[in-house]
């Protein structure tokens, strides 16, 4: 726990050029991102189930690419902190990714939560209409 406090100190969190992350550090945000790919894996398992609606397949198509990208520049950035390049191993990044992580997460939930049911009861209406045309 001490390492984590001492991984976000403001002296460390700024500095553009801090020590190399130790081994420890390093298997966290492995780890972090490891699951990252993990969950991107998954919902690519669950478009290719395609027992889903179609919104929910677009959504899931969403929630990968987050995955897969965030989990690719989470390993970069674990690269570069291990190896303590200059500017590239700054802590913020890592704040940064959380932050971007979060807001681009938060936009594909708001399509799950707002944009789905208003779309399929769309869709719904429609149907009905539909039923009673020639």
């Amino acid at each position: 726990m001490q390492y984590l406090v001492g991984f976000f100190r403001p002296e460390v969190l700024f500095n553009v050029r801090p020590d190399p992350i130790e081994i420890l550090g390093f298997k966290i945000l492995v780890s972090i991102f490891s699951l990252c790919i993990v969950a991107g894996i998954a919902a690519t398992y669950f478009i290719q189930v395609k027992k889903f609606d179609v919104y929910y397949i677009y959504g899931l198509r969403k929630i990968r690419i987050i995955f897969f990208t965030m989990g690719a520049l989470g390993f970069l950035y674990a690269l570069f902190a291990h190896e303590g390049a200059f500017i590239l191993s700054a802590r913020i990044w890592f704040i940064l990714w959380v932050v971007a992580t979060i807001l681009w997460s938060t936009q594909s939930l708001w399509y799950f939560v707002k944009d789905v049911p208003r779309l399929q009861e769309e869709r719904k209406k429609k149907r009905i209409f539909e039923k009673y045309l020639p």
